[in-house]
Parts: structure tokens; C-alpha cells; sequence
């Protein structure tokens, strides 16, 4: 073992290493400097917000949970309440994340992220030297490969989203284990685990990586000789390893593929599957082709904070591979025709060249990597490993071989002046320009270092490596100075951001949250009237149960019911909910059950609340319309009526008054057994409750139809002379309403985010389209005598039409029709509580109609039906009851089984391939 370990450590390969990692060391510390020794933190104020107002509230809550001890499969700090599964939860990497947090406290998961992406770094160079020496390439060429693909521009742009640096390591990784097999003609007792590891850290991208894994196996076995038979004997051999480490990990896999698929709205898309595809038989727009273009050279080419290009700095396709290997990819590209090898070995080039084009440059090919959801450019990182394969093979073919293509060289140097041209007018600022020119001028410098190697006769001995440790200084420049502006060049949290860490650690916020739980026993929702850490997750962080939420795999049904009744909750992002965006909905409080408030301002005017407690600069509101989490209706309606009600009905009272259920649900596989029984039952109930009590959609309109104020707005236009624009409220109209809406519609000719009565409690948000327009509704408080629309960081432009006030006089104040409490047990997969009423009815729960509840009511199972479009309940009868509801992951059962017999499996393999060894080594 020791004289092993010597020849290892004496070896050239490890020798190689080295030189590996000190080069990733030295651009590590030139990239990350700052984050390192200084105040930086790798979380992200700008295009990269996602960092700080999503991962690291996820991160929290997972570390929160398991340093309370109740970690448990649904999370009702996630907004209105998500499974964890929607979490990177069992992401390999981030788990070093979590140990820390877990370890040393949830303040200090920020500073812990810098390691784990040098961490994947190192990871990622190490397992793609080690690829490449499947193939016989020069140790230097395999060097320089190596540590451009530690660097490649996928790990410095989305590795900053953490968890999608992983698979830039994974990949290679597996691609070295099936290299290795297929050499070995195999099965391969490695690979499952790998493949094990890739789809317990994301389903999404583990879907990616495993068919360019098959793709690639398919490739290498056209490419190889040998009876056909074998070919394919190997290559199902091989798939089988891949579908083995597949069911190795199906207990994270297929409870998180089955969230995906069913309850998550992530990848759904409008029209069917033959329409989609229809559609997608096109190619992108211009603008596309040009960002596309223009990353081969640089990620930072069209600008980070103030991007100009296709999409946005990270959903453009990322393609830099430094700007050696665009010298490189034309000189493979020029010279395939050429090489000295047989003709199917050349036609499976062009092949692997037009899947290389088709998946990047066509939306069909694009969008069967997200699938078929719609076309997106996150599938880069894929070919990247082949890159470096690309990279050193051309490298050895001019550095050692001595042959180069002039035209090919040429037409790299035109395409970086291009680059730098086309380039320069989309940045703004001294150092991405300086950057622009540098790299064209590295590739212009690099070209003619390719040409010396290639075409003058080198009479000193050395001078090859000379020009070889010359180019490998040029790259080494390149790619490290890529990764300073991807990194440096950004607005970043720091160590002592007063306001991230004052108000998301503020202890008079703990402090509020500990006397409510001390003074409350019930399962209790609060939220508040600002923001510190994020816009909608600190909940998350803080540890109290709201509704805001920002997942980007939300729930389905929850989705439809945002989209239906409150649109206006997302904040800025499509799913970047925000209780403050409907603050002023009181009835909707209500009926979500927010029962405190935590406010700023000592004299908050919100109808229903009133002021509880003060703690230092932290003000707690009790809502006096809430006494439980849940609540009791007698009277329910078709959730139909919710269709084109938003600006019609008065949505927050009838809400309160009537459950909403699908009197007509669509049809249904039918179950055999207790669920269909259950089924039978309720809709049974769910029939004699609404003969009797139920409203028709035609009474629920005429019920609850808003009235339009006899107030007569002309269309608003801004030219762009002021930042804001305002809209005066006559308050002797309002004043004999209960509740008034300001509906709009604005078009405004770019992107602008604007902000309504700005500095205000609960101040609105919205971001208006290009040219398109936009429809808003404001909930107008008693505080205002005008709404002032600010465009944020600059000047007022658009058109506001169609403007009328919408209002009701009847409050919005009903109570639950019964004595309902809700326990609070600590774990929040179940819920528990009783139930007292005179009447039969319906429990409404507020928490996300989602496969995976049961409930029973004394015991007895009971249906739960889908409320509101996107709630729960269940039916009740007359009387005194004690309810429950029960979270269980769907298919985690089932998950935990197939692992089970996955890892039976794959030791019988293992016994059966270690068995012939011995019989070869056991003495004659």
C-alpha cells in the first residue's frame, strides 16, 4: 500500500495534477481575493438577486429545521406552505452548506458559499484531467484543457447560483466512469453511484446530463470497431448502469420528479405537446445569434448589471470556453475533411457538430432539453467536457503535429475584431471595455503564437515549451480576468450591510416572534409590513409563518389561484410573492389567516388590526378578524364564478362568505378501494350541502358585483419629463366605501419598475413589458388622497388608460361560521385541531391543495377537496370534531423501495464480477 501510494505520488499523472491545481489555486485567489479576505459575500443585490433572495432562505429554513428537530416533509414557512422537496435539499454540495449552518449558525451560510464554489472548481479541473487521460493526448494539452474547464464560463456565471456548479463536476466525473467501462467492456460498478448522486441533487439538471451521458456512449460505440452485436451489448450494458444508479436514488428522485411533473406549474406550458413542437420548429431571433456569438468570446460581452443582450445575463447561452478554444473549434472545424482517420470517423464528427448546433441554435433542440417546456440555453454546460476534448486534441495536432489551418486562423482573428466591434457600444463602464479589448487582443496574441509553433522551425529545444507555457500564460490571463468582472464587477452583499444584517438578525424581531409563541398555543400565520434580508423569504430565515414566498417551482393549484384573484402578489418575478403587494386586501389577510403583523410604523392604519405590543423599532398588530388558522363556511359555490371575476366581484368579501369548490370536476380516473369510497362520500356531502345552501355563479356575480365610483379619469401620458406621475383620489366619494380599487392599464415604451406611493406602508410593486400593456389593480387605503406612480432610477414614460375606481359598501369582516382551533404541534407535515359548530359544512385550510394530504375528521378518513381553486377542505358534519391533516411525500414509499432493491441488485452484480478475479488469482 505504501510503495503504491509512493509511485502515485512519484508519478507524472499526479505530477500534472499539481500543476492543475496550482494554476486553479492562483486564478482562485485572483478571482475571489475579495470574497476571501475581504467583506464581499459571493450573494448577489443585481442580476444574480436569486442568490440572496432565494437560495439562502431555502438554505436557512432546511438549517432552522434541523436545529429545532423538526425537519419535516412540508415546510409551512415556505409561503402558504410547500413540500421540501421543492428545496435543494439533497443536493450533494450544498449539504457541506448545511453542515456548516448547522454547525456554527444560520448567519454563517453566506461566508461558507465562496469555498464550496472553489470547492467545485478544483473538483471540476481535477475529474476533466482525469477524462482526458482516457484519450492520448499530450500531458500539456490535457493540462490546458483542464483549466480552461475549470474556468469555463457555465461554472464562473451559473455556478453563482451554487447548485448548478455541481453538475459542471458531475458530468466529466461520469464521463470518465463510462470511458473507463466501455475500455473495460464492463458493466460498471461506479457509475450507478455517481448517477445516484446527480438525480439526489436536482432532477432538472440531472435530466440534462444523462442524455448527453447516453448520447455520448451512443457516439463512442458508432465510433468504435468491432462486431455490431457487441457494439450494442455494450451499449445497453452500459445504459443499464446509468438506469441502476437511477433507481439507487430514486428515494430523492422520483418523490422530487413526481412534485415536478404534478403539483409544480414549472413545467407546464400553454398548447399541447404537437403544438409545442410546432411552434418550435423555428429558429431564435437575431438578437439571440448575436448575444450566442458574441459568448463564445466573453460572458461579459453585452454588459452584468447593465446587460443589453437576448434574455438576461444568465438565461443567454453561456458558451465561453476562453478565447484559445475559438481559435481552436474553427481550426477542428476547418480540418475534420482532413485528418487521418476513416470516413465514418469523420461523418460522426460532422454529426456530433450539427447535434452540438441543433441543441444550442434551434429552438426544438433547445427546448427538448427543458422538456419540451419551452426553449432555453441552462443545457451549455453539457458539451463543455467535450470542449476540452476538442481543445486538446487541436492543440496536440498544431503544437506537436505541426499542422495548422491559415484560412481557419485568419477567420479567428476577424471574428475577435468582430467580437470586440459589435461588442463595445452594448458596455458601459472602463474595466468591461478594457476587458473587451484585452481579449481580443489575447486571441489576436494567441493566434500568432499558433502560427510560430506551427510553421517556424524551432532550432532551440526548449522553444516549444517556451510557447507552450507563453499560451498557457495568455489563457490563464484570459479566463482568470473572465472570472474577476463575473465575480467582481457586481453589486454583492457584504459583512457589514447594516441593513441585511440589523433587520434579518434584528433581536427585537426575535424577540416579538418568541412572546407570540409564548402567548399563542394555536398554529398561528404572521407576516410583515417591510422587508431586510429578502423581498419575500425572510420568513424562511426568521422563522415565522407567512404567505410570502419566492419558489420557482411553485405549486400548481396555488398558481391558478393567484393568477385568478390576486395577481397582483408577485412583487417583481413571476413567482416573487409578497404579502406587502396585497397588504391592504384585508380580507384577504383574513381569509388567509394572518393573524400578527410586524411593523415598522406605530400608527399603521389597516382596517382589522390593531396594535398589540412594541418591541425597540418593532411593532406587532393583531388582526381581531382572526382567530384561527382555519376557518368554518355553510355556504359554498362553484369555483367557476373565480373565471374573469378579478376587477368585477368583490372578491374579498365573497371569499370570506362562500367556499368555493369544483361543483363540476373534470373527469377523473377512477380508484378502486377506500380513495374512491372516500371520493363517493364526500361528493355525496358536497351534493346535499350545495341543494340547499349553495350560490349559483350567476347569484354569486350579482351578489358581490362591484360598483364602479362616478369618477371620470382622461388618459394619463408621461414623456419622460418627471419620474413620477400622479392620479388624485376625491375623498368625499370614497368615504362612503368600505373598500376602493384604482384599476389601470399602463404601457410603457421599455422595461420599467415602478413603485406605487413610494416610502408609504406596504408600498406596490410592479415591472411593466415593452410595449406591451399592462393591467393594475390597487387596494386604495383610507391614508391616500392620491396614487403616485415612481419609476425606479429613472424617468417616467408611458401611456395610463382605461382608469376607473371599482368600490363596495359592505365590509369584508365575516367570521368563521364556527369555533374552529388549530394546534400547533411543532411539525408542520401535521396539522391538528377541533372543530365546534351547529351546523354541517365545510373546514377551509389555507395551505396549498396538493397531492400528498390526507385528512380525517374523529378518526374516520374524509376526502379533501379542493377550495378556491387552490386551497384545502374538508366536510363537516353538526357537532363537536377533532381533525387532522397529514402530509406524506407522494411516491417517497415506493422511492425508498426501488432504492433498496437497486442496492440488492448492484451487490449481487458486484459479487458476480469480483468472483472470476479470484478464481484468477487463487494459486495453482
Amino acid at each position: 500500500m505504501v510503495l503504491r501510494m509512493k509511485r502515485i505520488l512519484h508519478s507524472e499523472k499526479f505530477r500534472s495534477l499539481l500543476i492543475l491545481w496550482g494554476l486553479i489555486a492562483i486564478s482562485c485567489l485572483v478571482i475571489f481575493r475579495p470574497f476571501l479576505f475581504g467583506d464581499k459575500l459571493v450573494v448577489f443585490n443585481d442580476a444574480g438577486s436569486d442568490t440572496r433572495q432565494q437560495y439562502l432562505m431555502q438554505y436557512a429554513t432546511i438549517v432552522n429545521h434541523l436545529r429545532s428537530g423538526n425537519l419535516s416533509l412540508w415546510d409551512l414557512n415556505n409561503g402558504f406552505g410547500a413540500s421540501m422537496f421543492s428545496l435543494n435539499m439533497s443536493n450533494i454540495f450544498l449539504m457541506l452548506v448545511y453542515l456548516a449552518g448547522f454547525l456554527f449558525g444560520v448567519g454563517r451560510i453566506p461566508g461558507v458559499i465562496v469555498y464550496l464554489l472553489i470547492l467545485q472548481i478544483f473538483l471540476a479541473g481535477t475529474f476533466c484531467r482525469l477524462f482526458l487521460d482516457c484519450f492520448s493526448f499530450s500531458g500539456r494539452s490535457k493540462t490546458i484543457a483542464s483549466y480552461i474547464y475549470a474556468l469555463n464560463g457555465y461554472i464562473l456565471v451559473w455556478g453563482q447560483h451554487y447548485q448548478f456548479g455541481s453538475f459542471v463536476v458531475f458530468l466529466p466525473l461520469l464521463l470518465l466512469l463510462l470511458e473507463r467501462a466501455l475500455h473495460r467492456k464492463k458493466f460498471s460498478l461506479s457509475v450507478p453511484f455517481v448517477v445516484a448522486a446527480m438525480v439526489c441533487s436536482s432532477v432538472y439538471m440531472s435530466y440534462m446530463s444523462l442524455i448527453m451521458a447516453g448520447c455520448y456512449l451512443l457516439w463512442r460505440l458508432l465510433l468504435a470497431d468491432g462486431p455490431r452485436r457487441e457494439r450494442i451489448r455494450q451499449f445497453f450494458l452500459h445504459c443499464a448502469s446509468i438506469v441502476l444508479g437511477i433507481g439507487i436514488g430514486c428515494f430523492i428522485f422520483l418523490p422530487m420528479a413526481y412534485y415536478l411533473m404534478t403539483g409544480s406549474s414549472r413545467l407546464s406550458s400553454g398548447g399541447s405537446l404537437l403544438e409545442r413542437l410546432a411552434d418550435y420548429c423555428s429558429l431564435f431571433g437575431s438578437d439571440f445569434y448575436k448575444t450566442a456569438f458574441l459568448r463564445f468570446f466573453s460572458t461579459t460581452s453585452q454588459g452584468i448589471m447593465e446587460y443589453t443582450g437576448y434574455s438576461n445575463f444568465y438565461e443567454a447561452p453561456v458558451l465561453f470556453f476562453s478565447g484559445l478554444f475559438v481559435i481552436l473549434a474553427l481550426q477542428y472545424l476547418f480540418t475534420i475533411h482532413s485528418q487521418d482517420t476513416s470516413r465514418k470517423a469523420k461523418v460522426l464528427q460532422y454529426l456530433a457538430v450539427a447535434f452540438f448546433v441543433f441543441c444550442m441554435f434551434v429552438r426544438l433542440g433547445a427546448a427538448a432539453f427543458n422538456a419540451f417546456a419551452y426553449p432555453f440555453s441552462r443545457h451549455s454546460f453539457i458539451f463543455m467536457p467535450l470542449f476540452a476534448v476538442m481543445t486538446s486534441y487541436v492543440l496536440d495536432r498544431i503544437l506537436i503535429q505541426k499542422k495548422l489551418n491559415l484560412p481557419a486562423l485568419a477567420l479567428a482573428a476577424l471574428a475577435s475584431v468582430a467580437a470586440c466591434i459589435l461588442s463595445w457600444n452594448d458596455l458601459t463602464g472602463a474595466s468591461l471595455k478594457f476587458h473587451d479589448l484585452l481579449t481580443c487582443f489575447l486571441i489576436l496574441f494567441m493566434a500568432a503564437l499558433l502560427f510560430a509553433a506551427a510553421r517556424l522551425t524551432l532550432k532551440v529545444r526548449s522553444a516549444g515549451t517556451v510557447i507552450a507555457a507563453v499560451l498557457m500564460t495568455c489563457v490563464a490571463v484570459n479566463v482568470s480576468l473572465e472570472g474577476y468582472l463575473c465575480y467582481n464587477e457586481r453589486n454583492v452583499l457584504t459583512t457589514s450591510d447594516p441593513e441585511y444584517w440589523g433587520g434579518l438578525y434584528n433581536p427585537n424581531v426575535t424577540e416579538a416572534l418568541s412572546y407570540l409563541r409564548e402567548t399563542d398555543p394555536t398554529l398561528f400565520r404572521a407576516e410583515k409590513d417591510y422587508y431586510s434580508g429578502s423581498f419575500c423569504m425572510d420568513g424562511m430565515a426568521q422563522g415565522y409563518r407567512g404567505i410570502s414566498a419566492y419558489n420557482s417551482t411553485p405549486n400548481s393549484n396555488l398558481e391558478e389561484f393567484v393568477n385568478l384573484v390576486i395577481p397582483n402578489f408577485p412583487i417583481m418575478a413571476k413567482y416573487e410573492y409578497s404579502y406587502r403587494q396585497i397588504g391592504y386586501y384585508t380580507g384577504h389577510s383574513t381569509l388567509f389567516g394572518i393573524k400578527y403583523l410586524l411593523a415598522e410604523e406605530p400608527d399603521l392604519q389597516l382596517d382589522g388590526f390593531t396594535l398589540l405590543k412594541q418591541f425597540g423599532d418593532v411593532y406587532v398588530y393583531e388582526n381581531t378578524r382572526v382567530s384561527s388558522l382555519a376557518r368554518f363556511y355553510t355556504s359554498a359555490g362553484d369555483s367557476a364564478v373565480l373565471k374573469n371575476a378579478y376587477g368585477n366581484l368583490d372578491l374579498e368579501r365573497m371569499l370570506l362568505e362562500t367556499v368555493l369548490l369544483d361543483l363540476e370536476p373534470k373527469s377523473e380516473k377512477k380508484d378502486s378501494g377506500s380513495d374512491e369510497e372516500l371520493r363517493t362520500v364526500s361528493r355525496d356531502f358536497v351534493k346535499e350541502q350545495t341543494e340547499n345552501k349553495a350560490l349559483s355563479s350567476s347569484k354569486l356575480k350579482k351578489t358581490y358585483a362591484l360598483e364602479e365610483l362616478p369618477v371620470t379619469y382622461e388618459p394619463v401620458e408621461a414623456s419622460g419629463s418627471s419620474d413620477s406621475v400622479e392620479i388624485e383620489l376625491d375623498r368625499r366619494i370614497l368615504s362612503d366605501y368600505e373598500r376602493v380599487y384604482l384599476e389601470f392599464d399602463i404601457t410603457t415604451p421599455e422595461v420599467s419598475d415602478i413603485t406605487v406611493n413610494q416610502d408609504q406602508p406596504m408600498e406596490y410593486h410592479f415591472r411593466t413589458e415593452e410595449g406591451k400593456t399592462k393591467h393594475v389593480q390597487i387596494a386604495v387605503p383610507d391614508s391616500y388622497d392620491s396614487v403616485v406612480l415612481s419609476r425606479y432610477n429613472d424617468l417616467f414614460e408611458g401611456s395610463i388608460t382605461n382608469i376607473r375606481l371599482l368600490g363596495s359598501k359592505i365590509p369584508a369582516a365575516a367570521p368563521s361560521e364556527a369555533d374552529v382551533t388549530v394546534e400547533d404541534r411543532n411539525k408542520d407535515s401535521l396539522i391538528t385541531g377541533t372543530v365546534q359548530t351547529e351546523d354541517s359544512g365545510f373546514l377551509f385550510l389555507p395551505v396549498p391543495y396538493e397531492n400528498g394530504w390526507s385528512a380525517s375528521v374523529d378518526g374516520e378518513p374524509v376526502e379533501i377537496l379542493r377550495a378556491d381553486v387552490g386551497f384545502m377542505c374538508i366536510p363537516v358534519d353538526a357537532g363537536e370534531h377533532r381533525f387532522t391533516f397529514t402530509y406524506r411525500q407522494p411516491y417517497l414509499q415506493q422511492g425508498v423501495y426501488i432504492t433498496i432493491a437497486s442496492l440488492l441488485l448492484w451487490a449481487v452484480i458486484a459479487v458476480k464480477q469480483r468472483k472470476p478475479l479470484r478464481r484468477l488469482r487463487k494459486p495453482q
